[in-house]
């Protein structure tokens, strides 16, 4: 028998339809899912997966801090050498690989007047930066964002 399940958390719901569960509804914040009496415990199982510390939960955080950073107003001479990403996925997913790594020296700036997200690079970590940037494209971390993009989408809906 298929019963009706819903989360209030984006984030959640993004990392569900991640794994196949079948969105069948939005009502408000709450995301419905079709979820089989064989998937109640799986369904719950990710919903627990989520949360922190998972990568998934800090992508996720990292997303949300950079939507609400500032412009970049400082002299770009101040700094040896600054880069730029402009898809927010990447600059959260690069945020997200240098948060435990505080040696390395890589700092998000902010927003530049081009929309693209301003980082400072340590000119001897500028390949690592720019593989970091483009493992994002394969990783599942591109899968999640863009089922959050999906799902940000979505009209209201509310199942029977």
């Amino acid at each position: 028998m298929k019963n009706h399940k819903f989360v209030t958390d984006l984030g959640v719901a993004a990392y569900l339809l991640m794994h196949q569960f079948k969105v069948i509804g939005k009502r408000g914040n709450a995301i419905y899912f079709e979820c089989g009496d064989s998937e109640k415990e799986q369904f719950e199982d990710l919903v627990l997966d989520y949360m922190p510390p998972s990568e998934f939960y800090l992508f996720d955080a990292c997303l949300v801090a950079l939507k609400k950073i500032n412009s970049f107003s400082a002299s770009k001479d101040k700094y040896d050498h600054v880069l730029s990403l402009f898809d927010m996925g990447q600059a959260a997913y690069v945020l997200m690989k240098e948060y435990g790594n505080h040696s390395s020296g890589v700092k998000c700036l902010g927003k530049n007047h081009d929309r693209g997200i301003v980082f400072v690079v340590p000119k001897d970590k500028e390949e690592e930066f720019k593989t970091t940037a483009f493992e994002y494209l394969g990783s599942p971390f591109h899968t999640f964002d863009s089922c959050l993009m999906s799902l940000k989408k979505i009209g209201e809906y509310s199942p029977r």
